[in-house]
């Protein structure tokens, strides 16, 4: 007869293998492919066009290039002549038919180059205009960019859970049918059993990192949260040789916008001073016009009436118009110069951040992924020899983990870099139309 205390532990027992076989019974199938549920590489959309899509939808780039092309109309307006002036006017007498009326136009004559020098002003405010353009598809571009490569590393994150997760739920199955054959203990069943719901929990975390990130992108580029998005590219292509340093500042202030901003800025304090001149200086009206003078029904005079009208300079000819539009390109140039030296020290530092990038990159590559992958295939065999422990080859199972993903993170940190050197130089790569 069996005792109380034996039939207390098959209870135990039984409750044990119920509660695995419950648990068990949660885990699913393979998890679907996450590289063919964000990725594309025939038909997803690349950083390129995500780029061309953020700068057709974004309304704050719409509107800069709304002003500029304002701007661009306003130099056709300043470039036309002063308009006529056409008046009338008449004297009736009260009590008879004697009466005199007069037309006559009036238009100025702009003398001293005043219109040479209302145009140049609204070129040059023009151009002003063009190059916010130029920062904003700067700004834009690099902000897409970015976050593209954000994401995709997030994705290869996910992948990389994904295929650990296959792995170790193999792994499960195969330990699960050893323990059934009694020739495993349950206790390896149990704990593989927690290394896959731990991976499931990680992956669990890492999709709704990917979903968040594609609503980011997808609200940076200008399409509606509900609209299917897929991803071509990875972070593998950000190895570049860029040029000198010497040849990349260069290349910064010879071509970034916010630089060549300030440089216009300055030009249009110049055309200010010029156009303050100009005004402060003689000028004069040119007048036309037709008189009919009746002073009864066989006296009738008919005129031609001309005349000038002179503007004289007025006290101090514009000096305090033309001396604020001096201190203002003189705060101009300091600008300019403060941002002169502000690129050369992006660019130099962004330079700098893309080599020590590329470096720590490789060190990883090379000497921790490969070797941690080399460690990990030796851990597996001696477990399946029996010569080392369960625990053992989790544990070095998860540092390859954590490896990968500081590779990944490297590949991120190259991409964002390059990026960085790119903006900084305002490199044509940067955006594409």
């Amino acid at each position: 007869m069996i005792s109380n205390r034996t039939s207390f532990i098959f209870i135990l027992l039984g409750v044990f293998l119920s509660l695995q076989l419950a648990v068990f019974a949660q885990i699913p199938a393979p998890s679907p492919n996450s590289a063919a549920l964000y990725t594309d590489q025939t038909n997803g959309m690349t950083s390129d066009e995500a780029v061309r899509s953020a700068l057709k939808n974004n309304d704050g780039f719409l509107a800069l290039l709304k002003e500029a092309e304002a701007a661009e109309r306003m130099v056709d307006q300043a470039d036309q002549r002063a308009r006529i002036n056409v008046g009338a006017n008449g004297l009736q007498q009260t009590f008879g038919k004697s009466h005199r009326y007069t037309i006559q136009a009036s238009m100025p004559l702009e003398l001293g180059g005043r219109r040479k020098a209302r145009v140049l002003v609204a070129e040059r405010e023009a151009i002003i205009k063009r190059k916010r353009v130029e920062q904003g598809e700067s700004e834009i571009a690099t902000q897409v960019r970015r976050k593209f490569g954000e994401t995709l590393a997030k994705i290869s994150s996910l992948i990389l859970t994904d295929e650990m997760l296959a792995v170790t739920l193999e792994s499960y199955r195969l330990v699960q049918g050893r323990v059934r054959e009694g020739k495993t203990a349950p206790l390896e069943e149990s704990m593989w059993l927690v290394e896959v719901n731990r991976l499931r929990s990680v992956r669990e975390v890492d999709n709704s990192n990917v979903q968040i990130a594609l609503l980011d992108l997808k609200s940076v580029i200008g399409i509606p949260p509900e609209t299917p998005l897929k991803l071509r590219g990875d972070l593998n292509g950000s190895l570049t040789n860029f040029p000198t340093l010497a040849e990349l500042t260069n290349q910064a202030l010879k071509t970034r916008p916010d630089l060549l901003l300030l440089r216009a800025m300055e030009n249009l304090a110049d055309a200010k001073i010029e156009k303050a001149k100009k005004d402060g200086k003689f000028d004069a009206t040119a007048t036309l016009g037709y008189q009919r003078l009746r002073i009864s029904d066989s006296v009738q005079f008919n005129y031609v009436v001309f005349g000038m009208n002179f503007t004289l300079p007025y006290r101090n000819n514009s000096r305090d118009a033309i001396e604020a539009n001096v201190l203002d390109k003189q705060a101009t140039e300091k600008r300019r110069l403060f941002g002169e030296l502000v690129v050369r020290q992006e660019v130099a530092k962004a330079l700098t951040h893309y080599t020590s990038a590329v470096r720590a990159k490789e060190i990883i590559r090379l000497g921790v992924v490969e070797q941690a992958e080399s460690n990990l295939e030796v851990v597996r065999k001696t477990y399946e020899f029996g010569s080392s422990s369960l625990l053992e080859y989790l544990a070095e199972q998860r540092k390859y983990i954590e490896f990968k993903n500081s590779l990944i993170n490297a590949e991120l940190a190259v991409y964002l870099a390059k990026i960085e050197v790119q903006r900084a130089i305002f490199a044509p790569e940067l955006i594409t139309k």
